[in-house]
């Protein structure tokens, strides 16, 4: 049981990478252009060969929350590496949060711009300020990142200690 917790805890690392790359990417080489220009620019998602990362955050977000809940049952019985994992669930939970209830309805209103009548420096004011706090959610997905690093830290560290007492152990004996 003690392999499948630090596998858990790798892997959940790992994915969470993943999303950090992604989050940084698209904010650097997708976003830009897309939002820069509304109406118009959303023509990156339209015609015969559209940007389309839906398939990627719909796979990925679940995923990476099952594996932050399993590494959490999994590290339960361990108090600090469970603060710590704790916390990168609430980091986790409230960016999806924010994501559900704000950063995808705007997605969806930006992607439907070029068929409103909402003026174009309205379009530019909201995805100026959608660009802003997608930068901030993303910081704030680093933060728990590194939170999770912690986790690990602890983890390794525990191991040591385990190996030392273990070591110890038998000396004690004789």
């Amino acid at each position: 049981m003690r392999q499948a917790n630090s596998v858990s805890l790798y892997f959940t690392v790992f994915l969470w990478a993943i999303l950090i790359g992604a989050i940084v990417y698209s904010h650097i080489v997708f976003y830009p252009p897309y939002l820069s220009n509304l109406p118009e620019s959303t023509s990156l998602l339209e015609g015969p060969y559209p940007i389309d990362d839906k398939g990627f955050w719909m796979v990925m977000v679940p995923v990476l929350l099952l594996s932050l809940l399993t590494t959490v049952m999994l590290n339960w019985r361990y108090p600090v590496k469970r603060k710590y994992l704790l916390y990168a669930l609430a980091v986790y939970a409230v960016a999806v949060i924010a994501t559900v209830t704000y950063f995808v309805p705007e997605v969806i209103a930006f992607s439907k711009s070029n068929i409103s009548d909402i003026p174009r420096r309205t379009w530019r004011d909201r995805s100026g300020t959608w660009l802003y706090l997608s930068w901030v959610r993303g910081v704030f997905m680093m933060i728990g990142f590194f939170i999770l690093l912690r986790a690990v830290r602890v983890s390794r560290h525990d191991d040591r200690k385990r190996r030392g007492k273990a070591i110890d152990a038998p000396n004690k004996q004789a």
